[in-house]
């Protein structure tokens, strides 16, 4: 039942059946704003509220999130000129939507996030797609 939003204003670009069994499905959203960005959101049920090609809103319901199988999360890349990058969400989050998170315990932006050089120092492996291990860096944050 927690109802999951867009956070930018855009486009739908791409509604992906995630590979999990019942993992939901995930939503692309090409920023209207700065159309290089896209955000993508796991592990929605849309119930058929968005469809690939509509326009979203800023803060526009997409679905729920699928259940307790999983946790919810969200991508940020850019296309740059040398190619397609991840950046961290809370990197280009608004200060206004930050202060929703430290009012739920998150004192700053990089307590969220792994740089590039705890990443480096414990680099993550795939297999056939997906992590082989969640690594040994803490990679949740929980929310008061």
């Amino acid at each position: 039942s927690i109802q999951i939003r867009s956070p930018v204003a855009g486009i739908v670009s791409r509604l992906d059946q995630e590979r999990l069994a019942g993992g939901g499905t995930q939503v692309r959203i090409k920023s209207r704003d700065f159309p290089a960005f896209y955000f993508i959101l796991f592990h929605v049920r849309t119930n058929g509220l968005v469809l690939a090609g509509d326009s979203v809103s800023a803060g526009q319901l997409l679905g729920t999130h699928i259940g307790t199988q999983s946790t919810s999360d969200i991508a940020v890349g850019v296309n740059t000129p040398t190619g397609w990058r991840l950046v961290s969400y809370f990197d280009v989050m608004t200060d206004s939507m930050f202060a929703t998170y430290q009012a739920r315990g998150i004192n700053s932006r990089t307590d969220a996030i792994i740089s590039k050089e705890l990443r480096d120092a414990d680099p993550l492996t795939c297999n056939g797609g997906e992590f082989a291990s969640p690594g040994n860096l803490p990679n949740w944050v929980t929310l008061r």
